[in-house]
């Protein structure tokens, strides 16, 4: 097996961790600071610092990707997010403690876009989709367990003591990754002739600061797939953020554990369809056309928001969480891909750090959105969402589906 493989095999167990570490806090967070007497637009503006802090924060990790290594920086991220997590466990009682250890988060979590960046950089040109959406549907399997793990926890233990133990145990698995990147993939990456490829720069451009490499890039090719991005990333995480409020108020009669099912039942579609889209990629209709296959599978995603906003049971949330989750899974993957290939090699981690950024600024909004949305109406996010995603969808098929496709940089492999 080859140096490059190995490498990404062990990316595929890193992100698998670090999505059960982060899913078994996610889901109780919420709640927890419900109990602690917060309002939904409160709540709202709890989760939208991490966002705000990634805003800023994605451009630079980028930057020292691109200059130093994404390895190493991987492995810095992995550390100092773990230090956040471990300390947040003996602060669950404080909702302004919790609130200023989301900035070290906020700063340092950025280990799945790293990781798959990282992959982009070590696999081979024809499987960069494959590789990319194996790697999300094995990180889902760690959203599928994480929530259901955290909802019985609760049960037995009581909110707060069950939100205390998961962030210890997050910032425990956080460490664990992290020594997996300094005794495995950092020696093997040394190996590797890809990794001096990435790293190898000119003196002249090592000297060139942060800015001036931004404003050397050319925008116009990357400006509708970073506007549909958005949207349908602010779509996304508008209604997941209004998501486990949502149900209890708008379906009564599930539990916290009910909760946490249909939290891991969400993860259990990423999966499932991450895998089969990692195959579809590769089959004729769709190989090396990343631009069609993100545009047959984005029609999915307003489809599963009307479904949802029209839903009169549970049953029909999860016919439309389905739908949503064959979009989304489909955007993550084709979405750095389509990034990389029309990005020059020292640009790639820049664009897809202001990709994120661009996220952040979604993940920032979307809460307190939700959580002003929620004061009027529990069913408004979805309706917002729904709203979104159809610009979204248009914005892609005029500006990216329909443009003549960029001659693709070529990246060491």
């Amino acid at each position: 097996m080859s140096t490059n493989k190995l490498i990404c095999y062990w990316l595929f167990c890193i992100g698998f961790v670090d999505l059960f570490a982060v899913s078994i806090v996610f889901p109780l967070v919420p709640q927890h600071a419900k109990e602690l007497g917060a309002s939904p637009s409160l709540i709202g503006l709890f989760g939208s610092i991490y966002g705000a802090i990634q805003l800023f924060s994605s451009p630079i990790i980028g930057h020292l990707g691109d200059d130093h290594g994404r390895i190493k920086i991987l492995f810095l991220c992995l550390m100092v997010a773990a230090i956040g997590y471990g300390t947040s466990s003996l602060c669950v009682y404080s909702l302004l403690l919790l609130s200023l250890l989301r900035f070290v988060a906020g700063i340092f979590k950025h280990t799945q876009d790293l990781c798959r960046n990282c992959l982009a950089d070590y696999s081979s040109v024809g499987e960069k989709t494959k590789s990319v959406s194996q790697f999300n549907a094995l990180s889902n399997i760690g959203f599928i367990i994480g929530p259901s793990i955290s909802g019985l926890v609760s049960k037995w233990l009581g909110l707060a003591s069950a939100v205390s133990l998961c962030f210890l145990l997050c910032g425990i698995l956080f460490i664990l990754n992290g020594a997996i990147v300094w005794f495995v993939i950092w020696p093997l990456s040394e190996q590797s002739t890809t990794e001096k490829g990435v790293t190898t720069k000119k003196a002249e451009d090592k000297e060139k600061s942060l800015w001036d490499k931004m404003k050397g890039i050319d925008w116009k090719v990357h400006q509708g797939l970073f506007i549909s991005r958005f949207l349908f990333a602010l779509a996304v995480l508008l209604y997941r953020s209004s998501f486990i409020l949502g149900v209890n108020q708008l379906y009564a009669d599930l539990t916290s554990a009910d909760v946490g099912y249909l939290v891991s039942y969400n993860g259990f579609l990423g999966f499932v369809f991450g895998i089969i889209i990692g195959w579809v990629s590769v089959h004729q209709i769709y190989a090396g056309n990343e631009e069609k296959l993100q545009m047959h599978a984005s029609i999915m995603i307003p489809i599963g928001f009307l479904i949802i906003s029209l839903s009169p049971n549970v049953i029909m949330l999860l016919i439309g969480l389905a739908f949503l989750s064959v979009g989304t899974t489909s955007s993550r993957a084709c979405g750095v891909v389509l990034t990389t290939k029309r990005s020059k090699p020292d640009e790639a981690g820049k664009l897809l750090g202001f990709s994120s950024s661009m996220i952040s600024v979604a993940r920032s909004a979307a809460p307190l959105v939700a959580g002003i949305a929620q004061e009027f109406s529990f069913s408004a996010p979805a309706l917002i969402s729904l709203s979104l995603s159809v610009v979204a969808l248009y914005v892609y098929y005029h500006k990216v589906f329909m443009q003549p496709r960029p001659k693709p940089h070529l990246h060491s492999d």
